[in-house]
């Protein structure tokens, strides 16, 4: 009897213990979990913590985020992907080089939201097919995320409406100005990643070597070529239309706010080099142009919202 007893005690006790401890140890189990959701809902600000420029694209935006250089960016359908550059002063043009460059002159922008990438094939081959017209040709370079080419300034314009009503913002090509403070900064910057001289890891442009590509390449291949906002492939790959009219003289160094450019002309800008230009085209300052019905291999654009 006495052994049953210390048998049912010992029983007891072993039972009590592990009741004891597993009780505790699925108790913090649950602490812990509770903790890392509180953690990870404190992480998240709520739409009314955004900035105001902010809350008026997330209602339409699928996800809204800061970048790995602090600013804010907004994706959309279709892959549309737009940073925000902060309003302010930035210094356009240069105060040496090329005299279309020229000169250097202080010009405020409000603050805007601009592609960060160029318009790709995969983007712009869904436009086509919604409004049943033929598509570019792809010079047997590749489709998808390869950026649409032999687009005339025109085309362009078109997609930009498109765009607007499938997304519901007013899409646009960015102005001169705008597409230079997206490239350049505030401080002055010679090529979109500071005043190293540009390599074939920075950009895609034609120095004749072995080494570079002689072709367009996906947009977002070259993260070291990155603008101060972590705007990509703003020197070379393609050239990309600017909203305004060509002048030969900086035109917005008249204009000290929202510069937009001649009221009339017969070209429209090009910004940024090409695969096919040399490395004295990827300059933030550098300008060409081309009338607006053009169409060309190493021509394409981006996408701005103000």
């Amino acid at each position: 009897m006495k052994k049953a007893i210390s048998f049912m005690a010992f029983v007891l006790l072993i039972f009590c213990a592990y009741t004891f401890f597993y009780g505790i140890e699925t108790n913090s189990s649950q602490k812990r979990i509770d903790l890392d959701i509180k953690v990870q809902t404190e992480n998240i600000n709520p739409p009314q913590d955004y900035p105001d420029f902010v809350k008026a694209k997330s209602s339409n935006a699928k996800k809204v985020y800061k970048n790995d250089r602090g600013f804010w960016e907004a994706e959309f359908e279709y892959g549309i992907i737009m940073i925000y550059i902060p309003s302010g002063k930035f210094q356009m043009g240069l105060y040496t080089g090329n005299n279309i460059e020229k000169p250097l002159h202080s010009v405020y922008l409000d603050g805007y939201w601009i592609g960060k990438f160029e318009i790709t094939f995969d983007q712009y081959d869904r436009f086509c097919e919604d409004r049943g017209i033929a598509k570019p040709e792809d010079e047997g370079w590749g489709r998808d995320r390869y950026p649409v080419i032999n687009i005339s300034w025109e085309d362009a314009m078109a997609y930009c409406r498109w765009l607007s009503k499938e997304i519901g913002y007013d899409f646009m090509l960015p102005t001169e100005a705008q597409w230079e403070k997206a490239a350049k900064g505030t401080d002055g910057r010679t090529y979109p990643w500071g005043e190293s001289l540009p390599s074939d890891d920075r950009a895609n442009f034609n120095e004749g070597s072995a080494n570079f590509v002689k072709h367009t390449t996906p947009v977002g291949s070259y993260p070291e070529g990155s603008s101060p906002y972590g705007v990509l492939d703003m020197a070379g790959n393609v050239y990309e239309w600017c909203l305004d009219w060509y002048s030969s003289a900086n035109s917005s160094s008249y204009i000290k706010k929202n510069p937009r450019g001649p009221k009339r002309g017969t070209y429209r800008v090009l910004r940024g080099g090409s695969w096919y230009g040399s490395s004295h085209c990827l300059g933030t300052s550098f300008r060409i142009s081309a009338k607006p019905d053009s169409r060309y291999f190493h021509i394409g654009f981006r996408v701005c919202i103000e």
